[in-house]
């Protein structure tokens, strides 16, 4: 019901400004939103692949009868990152934190808040429901210092 109010309250507020005289306006003032909008929301992790000397493996994330473990990236900043415990009848482990995105360099950073582990991903694919991302930093540790070159496919 509150949807139907809203949208029917939407609609009037659209059909009012359109009919309203406003042209002596020279600038319009279009509202902007985050570019980290669009990543807000929970994110299973679906898929892993890491190709090292020529080699890849890809894995299916989900641990064993659990639920896909997943971040969630909220919009005041801050994330869950929840791991199911598949020996503990999927208990549930969160590590809470902080998230931003930068896109100057398309990547996102997730940090949890009791110690601080940081880790970078670059945004390789990107669309409503799936997100290729590449780990570029665990920690300060950069995964192709050691040959590795390291992905994860996330769904919604």
């Amino acid at each position: 019901m509150k949807k139907i109010i809203l949208g029917i309250t939407t609609i009037a507020c659209l059909a009012i400004a359109s009919c309203s005289s406003d042209d002596n306006s020279t600038q319009d003032n279009p509202v902007v939103e985050s570019p980290s909008k669009k990543f807000e929301g929970k994110w299973k992790m679906v898929t892993g692949i890491v190709i090292y000397n020529g080699q890849t493996q890809t894995q299916d994330l989900k641990p064993g009868d659990c639920d896909y473990d997943f971040y969630d990236l909220k919009s005041n900043g801050s994330k869950d990152e929840v791991y199911h415990e598949t020996e503990n009848n999927c208990t549930e482990t969160n590590w809470v934190g902080t998230w931003n995105y930068n896109a100057d360099e398309n990547t996102i950073t997730a940090i949890d808040s009791d110690d601080n582990y940081t880790v970078v991903f670059e945004i390789i694919e990107f669309s409503t429901n799936t997100m290729k991302v590449k780990l570029i930093e665990d920690d300060g540790v950069n995964p192709e210092d050691s040959g590795f070159e390291i992905y994860s496919i996330l769904q919604r």
